[in-house]
């Protein structure tokens, strides 16, 4: 949708073709930024297993904002601040204690509704 409404206004068929420069730029981001990141992932996935790869996930607007701190000088705002505490509590884990399932379904040996809690 949006493809449509750029090329309306912007009228791309107008522009310059861009240079060599330029394409091996975006080829550059697209190989290296892109397709680098999905490797390291799932060899993440593959080595540590599900839960490591959600904990790089959360540290990620978190390094986003840390590298825009030291690398660009960006100020950091109380809210960004709480955020990544809070992700942090998250890639910590939870420390509440587990519930329980409370269902009641069950069926003995000869198949027949039997009313006790799952284990």
């Amino acid at each position: 949708m949006m493809t449509l409404i750029a090329t309306v206004f912007e009228r791309p068929w107008q522009l310059p073709m861009p240079g060599a420069a330029t394409w091996l730029a975006m080829l550059g981001l697209a190989a290296l930024s892109t397709a680098l990141a999905y490797i390291v992932f799932f060899q993440v996935l593959r080595r540590s297993g599900s839960t490591n790869v959600m904990l790089v996930t959360l540290l990620i607007p978190v390094t986003a904002i840390l590298l825009g701190y030291l690398v660009l000088g960006e100020t950091v705002s109380l809210r960004e601040i709480i955020g990544a505490l809070h992700y942090r509590q998250r890639a910590a884990g939870d420390r509440r204690p587990r519930v329980q399932s409370r269902s009641w379904c069950c069926f003995d040996a000869e198949s027949q509704p039997v009313n006790r809690p799952l284990r």
